[in-house]
């Protein structure tokens, strides 16, 4: 997608983003100015925010990132949940950060 700023931001699933890092990201984003060259930003998320029914250590899947309205809208699926994977909104007003949990569509 691409910002006000110009910059194109891309969102990826919660895992490690090298080989051997051995740590989960939290919807990683990466910035680009020319669709080459990427930069990662930081995590959408931190290992705090998850819905009360997700169990610790749960992923985030398919982030699927929208502006409407003059806000960053995200859905994505949570594994690991008390019942069964679920879609959880999040809202902000940035690209590449401030994502708050909704319940409501962001």
């Amino acid at each position: 997608m691409r910002g006000d700023d110009g910059l194109w931001y891309a969102f990826g699933t919660s895992d490690p983003l090298r080989e051997g890092e051995g740590r989960a990201h939290r919807v990683p984003i990466a910035h680009s100015a020319d669709l080459v060259e990427w930069s990662y930003v930081g995590d959408a998320f931190t290992a705090d925010q998850r819905p009360a029914d997700a169990a610790p250590g749960s992923a985030l899947r398919a982030p699927d990132v929208r502006r409407v309205a003059g806000r960053w809208g995200m859905y994505m699926t949570v594994t690991d949940c008390a019942a069964t994977p679920t879609s959880s909104p999040a809202g902000s007003t940035r690209p590449d950060s401030g994502y708050a949990r909704t319940r409501r569509p962001a």
